[in-house]
C-alpha cells in the first residue's frame, strides 16, 4: 500500500486575533468563510481518511501574504 499525500489543504485558525484575516482582493472566499478548518480539523480528517502527509496551501483569500498560520501550523 502507498501514503496517500493530500497535496492542496488550506488551514484556517479559529482564534482571528492572533491570526488575522487581510485577504487579497478585500474579501474572504466563500470557503473561507462557510467551511473553514483549522489544523487541528485537517489532521483527524486525514487520521480518519488515511491520509499520511499534507502539503499546506497559503490561503491568500483568507491571510493575503501571511503565511504565518501555516507556519506554525507545520511546526507544531
Amino acid at each position: 500500500m502507498h501514503d496517500i499525500i493530500d497535496i492542496h489543504p488550506h488551514v484556517l485558525c479559529a482564534d482571528q486575533s492572533a491570526y488575522p484575516l487581510a485577504p487579497l482582493g478585500g474579501s474572504v472566499s466563500g470557503w473561507a468563510s462557510t467551511r473553514p478548518v483549522t489544523a487541528e480539523q485537517l489532521l483527524a480528517g486525514m487520521d480518519e481518511a488515511g491520509i499520511a502527509k499534507a502539503a499546506l496551501v497559503q490561503a491568500s483569500t483568507a491571510y493575503g501574504y501571511d503565511n504565518s498560520y501555516v507556519l506554525d501550523s507545520a511546526a507544531r
